[in-house]
């Protein structure tokens, strides 16, 4: 440097201030520019603490990618260690601090910054790394621990296990005994039919004074009734109590000069076939054979669809009744009171009557509810139930028989059917004693009824259990089978299955 200095001395020039040479000597760093306050910080906001300021700004400096990728890393792990973890979750967090930390020493106090500023304070979180709004937010809610997920399935497989030991353990220990109380051990007898319609006629009525007052209200609608029917309306009278009294005194009033017929819905030998021979025999007194049903019905409409015809009324007992709740006699009936001379009044009883009806049948009906109740007793309508309290005669009712023919297969309806049949056309031989077996399965195996003996008898021994035939042997050891009912029920049953199989 002074050689330089004496060279320039020498030239003659104007001294200057000597320029410092650059000898290599590295530069100052330049402080790094203070971040930008977020633009969603406004005025009035809250500032961070003075003790946490420094850290603030050192979180805030610039990382090298190493380090924000173990911090990444870090972070996926604390937040699934979280969501997995039992219920004592501050424990298991330390742990897994002190483990990451035994395997990176220096990086222990970078570690201690991050959780004071991004795990503590998640508003700054979501400010300063946008990206991890997301994972810290899935710490937030309380899931239910694995622990307690398997202690609640060991449960429910605890409590299912209990029941069966409970049942096992008192179902093999114990014999199932059957119980002797039976009617037979009662020490007042089963009543009969007769004992027992005698002491419920000693009764009367509990409130007879207001029940009489009822019947008279009613009575004095009989007038405004007997010109609904002639208007081509059908009465419907629904309410609680027996409703045959107060009909029976509307019959005597005012249908006394006409032609009526009266069907108790109640019997349990009723059928579609006495209804229509009490209109051809009684009112018409046409004695001529039909050739089915369908061929009477057609008669009855020929003659009541003409304007000069006598009007019929016809009165229902208990239109609901066990006998008449077939769909195909329904329809009859309905079509029945769609003609122009013939009046229906009906009473139902049953209090879901109104499901047997459906609206084709009372657009011919036609008919109008109207409230008729008394509070009488039901002692007509329930005279033929069948009880257990009461002794059963044994005898085959066609209702019950009707009841159980439901409930047959179509091989073994079509089975009793022959039976039946051959029965009806063995009624004026005084000395038949049955249908022998051999025959009844050669009459089957015609019509494709069965196609063993084995299967036959099964469908025998059911017909049995149900009380439909009995067995009898003849003078000559063979047993035959009959059914244990008059020739005019059994062929009403018939002509019934014929019709509504058409």
């Amino acid at each position: 440097m002074l050689a330089k200095a004496g060279s320039a001395s020498k030239t003659g020039n104007t001294p200057r201030t000597p320029h410092t040479p650059h000898l290599g000597t590295p530069r100052t760093p330049r402080t790094p520019n203070t971040p930008k306050t977020p633009s969603s910080a406004k005025k009035g906001s809250v500032r961070t603490p003075k003790s946490k300021r420094r850290l603030t700004e050192a979180s805030d400096a610039p990382t090298p990618c190493g380090f924000r990728k173990r911090v990444k890393q870090r972070i996926t792990k604390m937040v699934c260690e979280e969501i997995f973890s039992s219920d004592d979750g501050d424990s298991d967090y330390k742990s897994t601090s002190s483990e990451s930390d035994s395997n990176d020493d220096n990086d222990a106090s970078e570690d201690e910054e991050f959780k004071e500023n991004y795990i503590q304070t998640p508003s700054k979180t979501q400010n300063r790394m946008p990206h991890l709004g997301l994972r810290s937010k899935l710490s937030t809610p309380k899931t239910p621990s694995r622990t307690s997920r398997q202690a609640a399935k060991i449960k429910d497989v605890n409590m299912v296990a209990n029941s069966e030991d409970y049942f096992i353990a008192n179902g093999s220990s114990k014999k199932i005994a059957t119980s002797d109380h039976t009617l037979s051990h009662l020490k007042t007898p089963r009543l009969s039919a007769g004992t027992l319609q005698m002491v419920l006629s000693e009764v009367g009525p509990s409130h007879p004074e207001e029940q009489k007052a009822m019947i008279q209200e009613h009575s004095s609608f009989f007038s405004r009734w007997m010109t609904l029917l002639c208007e081509g309306f059908s009465l419907f009278l629904y309410g609680l109590g027996s409703k045959k009294q107060l009909i029976s005194t509307f019959q005597e009033e005012y249908l006394a000069d006409y032609h009526h017929i009266v069907v108790n819905g109640f019997f349990p030998s009723l059928s579609l076939k006495n209804i229509l021979n009490s209109i051809t025999e009684d009112i018409l007194d046409n004695t001529d054979g039909f050739h089915g049903v369908p061929d009477q019905i057609e008669y009855i409409k020929n003659v009541y669809s003409r304007a000069t015809a006598d009007p019929l009324f016809i009165i229902i007992h208990n239109l609901d009744g066990p006998m008449l709740r077939a769909a195909k006699t329904q329809t009859v009936l309905a079509h029945l009171a769609a003609l122009p001379g013939i009046h229906l009044v009906a009473s139902f009883d049953h209090i879901n009557a109104p499901l047997i009806l459906d609206s084709i049948k009372m657009r011919y009906y036609n008919a109008l509810w109207t409230d008729a109740t008394t509070f009488n007793h039901y002692s007509e309508e329930t005279s033929f139930e069948n009880s257990l309290l009461l002794q059963q005669s044994g005898a085959l009712t066609l209702s019950s028989l009707i009841h159980v023919f439901k409930s047959l297969t179509p091989n073994g309806k079509g089975i009793f059917l022959v039976l039946a049949k051959y029965q009806i056309d063995q009624k004026d031989n005084s000395s038949y004693a049955g249908m022998s077996f051999m025959d009844l399965r050669q009459r089957c195996w015609e019509k494709f009824l069965v196609n063993s003996d084995l299967s036959l008898r099964g469908q025998l021994t059911e017909f049995k259990d149900h009380k439909l035939i009995r067995f009898k042997k003849g003078p000559d050891g063979v047993e035959n089978i009959t059914i244990p009912l008059d020739a005019v029920k059994l062929k009403d049953f018939i002509e019934e299955q014929e019709l509504n199989e058409v």
